[in-house]
């Protein structure tokens, strides 16, 4: 695997250059300075490197924001690993930096779900993620930004270029599952989608009770050249922006009813009740296209459900 590191193996080397590129206050707040400071975050969230794992003990994670001309940090020599898994979600903030393009991103997890620069992300922020040349290789939900945004996780102004991408359920640039969840002003440029996989989008593959707005999908492919029929016949679903839009029950409260009016006048927390959360899709520009062998396509969406 590639170091984290510049130099792996002389850890005061190390340490003192990657210092130089990231700063925790004492709220916890991190700010990323470079690609070292990307790299040390990663070690220290999942215990590479001898770092003892803490696993999101920082919620807020910003971009340097007083970098105001053009940068792009090449993790190439690093190994990312996604923020955020099915053990612990990441639920906390990420601010990035419209000067920042983080370039040459390669994720190889076969046999891992939630595969992405984020894998599973819960009541997340994530704004202004730059992502570019991004290789991920993946089982059941492969996104180039975000694999599972769940739960109200709110994706601001997210952009990924050149990304290739591969996996056998969902699939795509921006997130390949989103569940009451916000994508709002997302950018996908020349991204491929190769190989076989279930949903495969321009932008959100499977998109259950999720806003998608003013997002925009250029030069976006799926090749899908080796289709195989399983004995029962396999399909595939495949939309500019979403491939299989739904609606989703979504636990929220209700304070008018009478129930919780009852339990308030008691003192106690008011239950949460199932309400249907619909799909929007609203002022988005596509050009996409499917090759191989494909059912259920459409420019904007593949299949819409409920």
């Amino acid at each position: 695997n590639p170091a984290y590191y510049a130099d792996p193996t002389n850890t005061t080397e190390r340490d003192n250059i990657a210092a130089r590129q990231y700063r925790v206050d004492n709220s916890g707040k991190v700010t990323i300075k470079g690609p070292l400071g990307l790299a040390w975050l990663i070690s220290t969230v999942n215990g590479f490197n001898g770092e003892n794992a803490r696993t999101f003990a920082f919620d807020t994670v910003v971009i340097d924001q007083t970098i105001s001309s053009p940068e792009t940090w090449d993790m190439g020599a690093h190994k990312w690993t996604p923020l955020g898994n099915m053990t612990n979600t990441f639920e906390g903030i990420f601010i990035g930096n419209p000067n920042v393009t983080i370039t040459n991103i390669t994720l190889n997890e076969s046999e891992v779900p939630y595969v992405g620069f984020f894998g599973h992300t819960q009541e997340a922020f994530l704004s202004d993620v730059h992502l570019s040349n991004v290789v991920a290789r993946g089982n059941n939900y492969v996104g180039g930004v975000v694999a599972y945004a769940d739960q109200q996780t709110l994706l601001d102004s997210p952009t990924i270029e050149n990304s290739t991408l591969a996996g056998a359920h969902s699939v795509a640039p921006i997130a390949a599952r989103a569940t009451t969840a916000t994508v709002n002003q997302a950018n996908a440029q020349n991204s491929q989608i190769v190989g076989y996989s279930i949903y495969s989008a321009g932008l959100v593959a499977e998109a259950e009770g999720t806003r998608v707005t003013n997002a925009t999908t250029s030069e976006g492919q799926t090749i899908n050249p080796t289709v195989t029929q399983g004995g029962n016949g396999t399909a595939m679903v495949s939309g500019g922006v979403a491939a299989k839009p739904s609606s989703s029950m979504d636990d929220t409260t209700d304070p008018n009813s009478i129930n919780n009016r009852v339990r308030r006048f008691f003192g106690l927390a008011p239950r949460k009740t199932q309400v249907e959360v619909p799909t929007v899709i609203e002022n988005c520009y596509v050009q996409y296209s499917s090759n191989g062998q494909t059912q259920n396509v459409g420019g904007l969406v593949g299949f819409a459900e409920n």
